[in-house]
C-alpha cells in the first residue's frame, strides 16, 4: 500500500490501514516537512498530534514523527507498523513500514513511542520513553526505534537502468551503515561551533571515534551529519584531545 499525496497524508492512513494485508508493507510520503521539521509547530501538533523542535537534525525528527504518527494510528486497529526504511529528499520525507496484526504486536510497536529531548546550551540530545523533568526541548510523541531494518536492506535488489542504480547504491550502503546506529545525527558545524574549532572532516571524526570504540557512521540525512553512540562531551573531548 502507497499513500503519496500532494501535502499531508494524514487524511489518507486511516483508510490504508483497512486494506493492509499481514507481512505487507506500507509506504508513506509527506511533503509537507515544514510543520514535521521544526518551522509550523502549531501545524505539526495539529496534523500529527505531535510537538516538533527545530534542531540541526530536524530531518530526522520529521522522519520519527511520521512513523510515531502512523504507528500510533494502526494500534488503534491491533496493527503493529515497524520502520523498515525511512528517508528524506528533496524536500520530502518517506518511510516504509511492515505490518504485523494482534494486539500484543500492536502494543509491542508503541514501546518504541516516545520523545527526542535536546539541550539547546550543551548539545546533548537523547531519545526517552516518557517525558522527563528538566531544562529540555522537547518533540513527540515520535518513533524511538530503528528507523530501518538491516536484514530487510539487505534483500533490496537494485534491478534497473545502470544510472538510477549507482545514486540508489549510494543511498543504500548509507541505510545500511546506520541501520542500528542511534537515534538522531550530530552535524560537524554544530560540533565546531560548540567547540570553538574549525569543523573537522567527516572521514576525520568517524575514524577518532571508531578508535575511541563507539559506534559511527554517515546519515542519509545530511551530507554533514553522522551517527554515534558517544555523548556530546565525549565528542568535545575527541574534537579537543
Amino acid at each position: 500500500m502507497d499513500i503519496d499525496p500532494f501535502g499531508s497524508p494524514v487524511n489518507f492512513i486511516d483508510a490504508a490501514l483497512q486494506s493492509l494485508k499481514k507481512n505487507g508493507i506500507l509506504a508513506v510520503t509527506a511533503t509537507d516537512s515544514a510543520p514535521l521539521c521544526g518551522t509550523y509547530k502549531k501545524t505539526s501538533l495539529r496534523r500529527y498530534g505531535a510537538m516538533t523542535m527545530k534542531t540541526q537534525y530536524s530531518h530526522e525528527i520529521g522522519a520519527r514523527i511520521l512513523a510515531g504518527h502512523c504507528v500510533r494510528k494502526a494500534a488503534q486497529y491491533d496493527i503493529a507498523l515497524t520502520p523498515v526504511l525511512s528517508f528524506f529528499s528533496d524536500h520530502y520525507l518517506r518511510i516504509h513500514l511492515h505490518v504485523s496484526k494482534g494486539a500484543r504486536k500492536a502494543d509491542s510497536a508503541l514501546a518504541s513511542v516516545g520523545y527526542a529531548l535536546h539541550n539547546p546550551k550543551t548539545g546533548e540530545r537523547k531519545v526517552v520513553d516518557r517525558v522527563p523533568k528538566g531544562n529540555w526541548e522537547l518533540a513527540g510523541p515520535l518513533w524511538i526505534g530503528d528507523l530501518h531494518d538491516k536484514d530487510f536492506l539487505e534483500t533490496i535488489n537494485l534491478d534497473m537502468n545502470m544510472g538510477t542504480k549507482k545514486k540508489l547504491e549510494k543511498f543504500l550502503d548509507l541505510w545500511i551503515s546506520e541501520a542500528e546506529a542511534p537515534p538522531l545525527f550530530y552535524e560537524l558545524n554544530e560540533i565546531a561551533s560548540l567547540t570553538k574549532t574549525s569543523p573537522m572532516r567527516m572521514n576525520t571524526m568517524i575514524a577518532r571515534l571508531k578508535d575511541n570504540g563507539f559506534i559511527a557512521t554517515k546519515t542519509h540525512f545530511s551530507p554533514n551529519g553522522f551517527k554515534t553512540d558517544a555523548t556530546m562531551e565525549d565528542i568535545k573531548n575527541i574534537v579537543n584531545g
